[in-house]
């Protein structure tokens, strides 16, 4: 049993999961640092208009998208089998 976890602990689905994680970690930690940089250099109602818009830009991104990614994803799976 402890050899089975050792196992998946060291595979190569770890390793990516972790390297995955710590990009989005890292992500989400310089985000945040510059959202409270560019909140502070605006002001209240300049940045109330970059976040709508931002904000717009996400969901139309999600709108557009319609399952392309997974589509894509499945393409690719088939094609290599």
């Amino acid at each position: 049993m402890v050899q089975k976890i050792k196992k998946l602990v060291y595979s190569k689905t770890a390793m990516d999961s972790l390297i995955v994680l710590g990009g989005s970690g890292f992500s989400s930690l310089f985000g945040f640092i510059f959202v409270i940089i560019v909140a502070n250099q605006m002001g209240p109602e300049d940045f109330g208009i970059y976040s709508t818009l931002i904000n717009y830009v996400v969901f139309l991104s999600a709108v557009v998208d319609l399952g392309v990614s997974f589509s894509l994803v499945r393409f690719v799976q088939d094609s290599e089998s």
